[in-house]
C-alpha cells in the first residue's frame, strides 16, 4: 500500500484556499498511485481557536472530501472543527474512494497550554479502522504527549496516524515522541504536520514515518511537499521476533498488576462464579464443543444480560474489555453483551474489531448484536465487507449475521446475496450461517433468492441446509415448501 504523507503550508483560517491546494495534492497523490493520502491537523484552517468561523455542523469538509476521494479513487486522511454544541471537537476523518467513512476520530486530549481546552471539548473512544486489511489507529497532535492511549490501541493495530501542527520550537519534542510510541509498541508512526508560518507560528513540518525498530525511513523537514511510502505490514513478524508486548503490566492505584491481577476482572470472575448453574454448564458445554468444559462457568443467559447492564455502566469497564483473550466463556459472552449495549457507533463498531479475533464460538458470535447498527447500516456496511475476507470463523459468521439482520428488509439488494455466495469456506460454523441466511433470504426476498439454488450457486451442503431450514420455516408458504423440496441435490 502506498501512503503519502502531505506537509502542507497551510493558510491562515482561509478554507476554500486550503481545499484548492489539497485537490491539487489529492490528485497528484492519486497519479502515484498512493493508496491513501494523509494531511495535517485541522488540514484547511490551521490551528485556530475561532471556532465560530471554523466550526462546522453540517459536515461540509467531510463532504468534499468524500467527493474528491470518490472522483480521484484514493483514500483521504483529513482534519476539521465539529460543532459539539456548547464547544467543538478537533476531528480527523479517513474516507474511501466508495464513498465510505473509514473511521471519525476526536482528539482525546485538548492542548489546555494554548487555550484549545477553553474551546474544544476533549474525544472519549480509541478509533481504529483497516484499509485494505491493515489497522490502523489515529490520534492527534498534543494526544503524542500521553502514551497510555497508544499502548492500549496497540494490540489492535500495525500502524499509528500523527496528524499534526506542531511548532518547530519543540521539533525535538516532536522526534523523539515519534520514535518513542512507535519502538514502545512496535508499530509504524506515519506522522504528517504543518510546514511554515500558520497563526503567528512557525512549523518546520518533519513529516516522517518511523518503523517498529524505531528508524526513521523518511523524513520532510522545512518545505512543503509529500513523502511517498510503500507500506508492507511487517508488524506481526517483528512483534514475533521480539515479542515484548506479551510483558506489559498495568499500573492501577500505584500497584503495578498483570493483566490476570487486573481488579475490576477478578470482581467479574467472582461474580459469575457466584451464579453459576452446574447443571445449565453441562447443558451449555455440549452446545459449544470448540470450547473446553474447564472454560465455560455456567451462567444463563438472563443473568448475563443483567450483569452487563450492571458493568456496562462502571468507569473502569474498560479495564475488563481491554483485557483480552478473557479465559472463560461466560466472560466472552458477558463481553458481547456489553458490546451490544453501546449507544455511539464508532466507539462500538471498533470494540467489536477489537473483539472478534478472540471469539472462539458460535454463540458468542450470534449474541453480540450492537442495537446501533441499525441506525448506521450505511456505516456499517465497509466493516461487514472486511469481516468478510478474514480468514478467522467467527469473524466471517458475524458478517453473514450482519448482512441477515440489517440487510433483508428496507435496505436489502440483491448484491448483499452475492456477498455470502461469494464465501468460499469448508467452515461448518460458517456453512452453518450461510444456509441460515439464505433461508431466511427466501422468508423476506422469495423471488431473489431463490435463483441461488435453482442455478445451484451454493455448495452441496449449504443449498441442501438451506432447503431444509426452509422447509422448517413458518415463514415459506406450503407451495413454495413443495417447489423448494424439489431443487434438493
Amino acid at each position: 500500500m502506498k501512503i503519502a504523507l502531505i506537509q502542507t503550508q497551510i493558510a491562515w483560517e482561509d478554507k476554500e484556499k486550503n481545499i484548492r491546494s489539497a485537490q491539487n495534492a489529492i490528485l497528484n497523490a492519486a497519479d502515484h498511485g498512493a493508496r491513501l493520502a494523509l494531511f495535517p491537523e485541522m488540514s484547511f484552517t490551521g490551528f485556530s481557536m475561532n471556532t465560530d468561523k471554523t466550526a462546522e455542523k453540517k459536515r461540509e469538509t467531510a463532504e468534499r472530501m468524500l467527493e474528491l476521494a470518490k472522483r480521484y479513487g484514493i483514500a483521504i486522511g483529513f482534519g476539521w472543527v465539529r460543532d459539539a454544541g456548547k464547544k467543538c471537537e478537533n476531528c480527523y476523518s479517513i474516507v474511501d474512494k466508495d464513498g465510505s467513512v473509514l473511521s471519525e476520530y476526536v482528539k482525546i486530549h485538548p492542548f489546555s497550554y494554548s487555550g484549545e481546552d477553553q474551546k474544544f471539548v476533549g474525544g472519549k473512544n480509541i478509533v481504529t479502522f483497516e484499509l485494505d486489511g491493515v489497522s490502523f489507529s489515529t490520534f492527534i497532535c498534543y494526544d503524542l504527549r500521553f502514551p497510555e492511549a497508544f499502548r492500549m490501541a496497540a494490540k489492535d493495530v500495525s500502524a499509528f496516524l500523527v496528524p499534526a501542527n506542531w511548532p518547530a520550537k519543540r521539533a525535538e519534542h516532536w522526534k523523539t515522541l515519534l520514535r518513542a510510541r512507535a519502538v514502545e509498541n512496535q508499530a509504524y508512526v506515519f506522522s504528517i504536520n504543518c510546514y511554515g508560518t500558520s497563526g503567528g507560528q512557525y512549523y518546520s513540518g518533519d513529516s516522517c514515518v518511523i518503523n517498529p525498530n524505531g528508524d526513521v525511513l523518511e523524513c520532510l523537514s522545512d518545505q512543503e511537499g509529500m513523502i511517498f511510502f510503500d507500506f508492507c505490514d511487517d508488524v506481526r513478524e517483528y512483534r514475533k521476533s521480539f515479542p515484548t508486548l506479551r510483558d506489559r503490566v498495568f499500573l492501577i492505584e500505584g500497584e503495578a498488576r498483570t493483566e490476570k491481577e487486573n481488579p475490576i476482572i477478578n470482581e467479574i470472575r467472582e461474580c459469575l462464579f457466584r451464579f453459576q448453574d452446574e447443571k445449565y454448564k453441562d447443558f451449555q458445554g455440549k452446545l459449544i464443543p470448540t470450547v473446553e468444559m474447564d472454560a465455560v462457568i455456567g451462567v444463563r443467559t438472563p443473568k448475563l444480560r443483567e450483569l452487563a447492564k450492571q458493568f456496562g455502566k462502571r468507569e473502569d469497564i474498560h479495564l475488563f474489555l481491554d483485557c483480552l483473550p478473557h479465559k472463560y466463556f461466560d466472560e466472552n459472552q458477558l463481553h458481547a453483551f456489553l458490546i451490544s449495549q453501546g449507544k455511539e457507533f464508532q466507539s462500538c463498531v471498533d470494540a467489536v474489531c477489537r473483539f472478534l479475533p478472540y471469539v472462539d464460538n458460535w454463540a458468542t458470535c450470534d449474541q453480540m448484536s450492537p442495537k446501533i447498527f441499525k441506525k448506521h447500516r450505511q456505516l456499517l456496511l465497509p466493516y461487514i465487507k472486511d469481516w468478510l475476507s478474514s480468514d478467522r470463523t467467527y469473524t466471517v459468521r458475524f458478517a453473514i449475521g450482519m448482512l441477515m439482520q440489517h440487510f433483508l428488509d428496507e435496505d436489502f439488494t440483491p448484491a448483499y446475496l452475492e456477498m455470502v455466495a461469494g464465501v468460499d469456506s469448508q467452515e461448518y460454523y460458517i456453512r452453518m450461517m450461510a444456509a441460515w441466511y439464505f433461508a431466511t433470504a427466501l422468508a423476506k426476498q422469495y423471488d431473489a433468492a431463490l435463483p441461488f439454488l435453482e442455478q445451484k450457486r451454493l455448495d452441496v451442503w449449504t443449498h441442501n441446509k438451506t432447503i431444509q431450514k426452509s422447509v422448517e420455516s413458518r415463514r415459506i408458504l406450503p407451495e413454495q415448501k413443495a417447489y423448494l423440496r424439489s431443487l434438493k441435490v
